[in-house]
């Protein structure tokens, strides 16, 4: 069709679309919003505005549809038409990829019966915008990536909620473990989304996503911000933990274990903090592992696991650790140790039988060699409390005349004291922040 014929039909469908409008807006609204014989008419000036390549007639007509799908004013049965105009649009200026992204949000979040294929075009839409080399649209796909992933979640709660979901919705997924379970149409979603980010994040083909590439620090950032939102409900869903169990701590392990890259490392100590704070009950052995290697950075020490200590395997492959790592550890710990329920359970669960392996003992051994190593940079006497813990009279004023007993307890009480209110990896003002350490450029 020659441009001239083009704009023939449009003006033509725009003066046909304008005249429906004009003789009743409310039964206009209505044929739309229930894909009635006219909602093909009204919706035909504006894919053809996308289509003109025309940056300020694509503007406009995008920032129309954004407006109609606000008001409910789209049938479901254009939803693919949508996704797909905004596919073709993609490689344009700017303004457009912002309007894009602006209009998907949009359409995803009203359109909660969006699932499967249709939902994995929306999720590509805004994966390919995240690798953009402009910064604005990097980062703005990046956040709608994010608001995108905690709404296919957070339709998994509604879905629980409901009782009268129809059976023939349900349909088996593999999981993990070589069993199948039924789910339903967010569970399967939501299941298949998290699983291709654990792949991605470990440099593997995902399954669902039809992504070729993916940076592991955005894809474990990802991750963190859906175990952070919604640890309560991975707790009832078997497959989801399998997830955690078989995928998601695996590439953990290896993150930690090869050669350390501060940005990848540290969204690793904090998917691990999360795994460690979490789930541990769940997760007995894994978090074992964990524990020990966090111990392990701490002391310095830089042999392998032994096979006591870990039913993994673990290997060390490039000497000594960094410092910065090792700081990373002890923020990890100090969080930990605020929770004094998490340490009873883990005294328990790992030290109260004979043949435990003994991870909070070995925690205390750690750091009653962390305070011992060098005394003078942590203070002496009544500096070495810390906040928030009583001073004690020593015989001579001197912090070096503390026994061995003395300072496992006083690094504990100043532990649990100084990061009381905790919430997240590390909550206190002075430290290593996570926040202050989190890299924002790309990597």
């Amino acid at each position: 069709m020659s441009s001239l014929a083009f704009l023939v039909t449009e003006l033509q469908a725009a003066e046909k679309s304008l005249a429906i409008l004009r003789s009743s807006p409310e039964q206009a609204t209505i044929h739309l919003a229930s894909d009635g014989p006219q909602s093909e008419d009204l919706l035909r000036p504006v894919f053809m505005g996308c289509a003109t390549k025309n940056a300020k007639i694509v503007a406009i007509s995008l920032g129309s549809l954004q407006r109609l799908i606000a008001l409910k004013a789209v049938p479901q049965s254009a939803v693919p038409l949508i996704i797909n105009t905004m596919n073709d649009c993609m490689n344009q200026g700017v303004d457009i990829q912002l309007r894009i992204l602006q209009t998907l949000l949009s359409l995803i979040t009203n359109f909660p019966a969006v699932h499967g294929d249709l939902l994995e075009e929306a999720l590509l839409l805004c994966f390919k915008l995240q690798e953009s080399r402009i910064a604005v649209v990097s980062s703005t796909a990046a956040a709608t990536l994010r608001q995108l992933v905690m709404f296919v979640v957070d339709k998994v709660v509604d879905e629980d909620r409901r009782d009268d979901l129809p059976q023939d919705l349900f349909t088996e997924v593999t999981v993990p473990d070589g069993t199948t379970k039924p789910l339903g149409p967010s569970a399967r979603d939501a299941f298949a989304v998290f699983q291709d980010l654990c792949l991605l994040a470990n440099g593997e083909r995902p399954l669902f996503l039809k992504l070729e590439f993916l940076r592991k620090t955005f894809a474990l950032e990802l991750i963190e911000s859906v175990l952070t939102n919604y640890h309560d409900l991975f707790r009832k869903h078997t497959e989801l933990l399998l997830l955690l169990k078989h995928h998601l701590c695996p590439l953990l392990l290896k993150a930690l274990s090869d050669r350390p890259s501060f940005p990848l490392t540290l969204r690793s100590t904090r998917v691990v903090f999360l795994l460690l704070k979490q789930f541990s009950s769940e997760l007995t052995t894994e978090a074992e592992v964990f524990l020990m290697l966090m111990i392990r950075i701490i002391s310095a020490d830089t042999e392998p696991l032994s096979p006591s200590q870990s039913t993994e395997t673990f290997h060390l492959g490039h000497g000594a650790r960094p410092q910065w790592m090792r700081v990373l550890a002890m923020e990890i710990m100090r969080g930990l140790c605020s929770d004094a329920e998490l340490m009873r359970n883990i005294w328990l669960r790992y030290d109260a039988e004979e043949a435990g392996s003994r991870v909070f003992t070995s925690l205390i051994t750690a750091l009653k060699r962390l305070v011992t190593e060098k005394p003078a940079v942590l203070g002496v006497s009544t500096q070495m409390a810390g906040v928030g813990v009583p001073a004690s009279n020593s015989a001579d004023g001197s912090g070096h005349a503390l026994d061995v007993a003395g300072v496992a307890g006083i690094v504990a009480n100043a532990a649990s004291a100084t990061v009381s209110n905790v919430v997240g990896m590390m909550g206190s003002e002075a430290g290593l922040s996570v926040q202050s350490s989190a890299m924002k450029l790309q990597w």
